[in-house]
């Protein structure tokens, strides 16, 4: 097996002046460090990204998704990060070979902030193109209340719940009872308590 070139090494070639900047470039999946810290920080504090099995989306569908797909990377001191298609990386990461190649878009540096802010449109907005399920409103509805007190979002945090409602078009009632009902369940599990099948539906909404 051919190994990876060394992470911070083989990166640094691509550290070239904001003016050359964005531009296409092709690196391997152990090139790209992980996903920015701003926004690794921003996942941790406001809600998990739901998983995709590998009987839903195989390899090499994630791999045609990544070329119609690139992700956005960006310098992050003597490493390259990824800082836009963050579902897309975060799978590459976990299923594809270091040495597998990804077609990026090198993009120019942003501060944290507006990295944290893109990241929140990009799982909230990006998925209303794509179709969702129960969990995709419910994660999202947690992501928009906390991204609003955070002020990563231009809604107050009151008034998350039904800007949510309107992106994805339900009833602002929908996603109150589905915050209601994960909320429940971390609750249920937290404290070792039964869970039952209702409370993990993911019926289309």
């Amino acid at each position: 097996m051919i190994k990876a070139p060394k992470t911070a090494k083989s990166a640094q070639k691509y550290f070239l002046e904001e003016d050359e900047l964005p531009r296409l470039i092709r690196l391997t999946v152990g090139q790209v460090e992980g996903l920015h810290p701003a926004i690794e920080l921003l996942l941790k504090d406001l809600a998990p990204l739901r998983e995709v099995s590998n009987e839903v989306l195989s390899q090499e569908a994630l791999i045609r998704l990544l070329e119609v797909h690139p992700i956005s990377v960006q310098k992050n001191e003597k490493a390259l990060c990824c800082v836009g298609g963050i579902q897309l990386f975060r799978l590459a990461k976990k299923r594809l070979r270091e040495e597998a190649e990804l077609i990026c878009i090198l993009t120019k540096t942003a501060q944290p902030e507006a990295l944290q802010k893109r990241a929140v449109e990009e799982l909230i907005l990006g998925t209303v193109t794509h179709g969702i399920s129960v969990s995709d409103v419910r994660i999202a509805g947690r992501l928009a209340k906390n991204a609003a007190s955070a002020k990563l979002l231009k809604v107050s945090e009151g008034k998350a719940e039904k800007w949510v409602a309107d992106v994805y078009g339900v009833d602002k009632r929908s996603v109150k009872s589905l915050l209601q009902q994960s909320l429940a369940v971390a609750e249920k599990k937290a404290t070792g308590g039964s869970i039952d099948r209702a409370d993990l539906s993911d019926e289309p909404a």
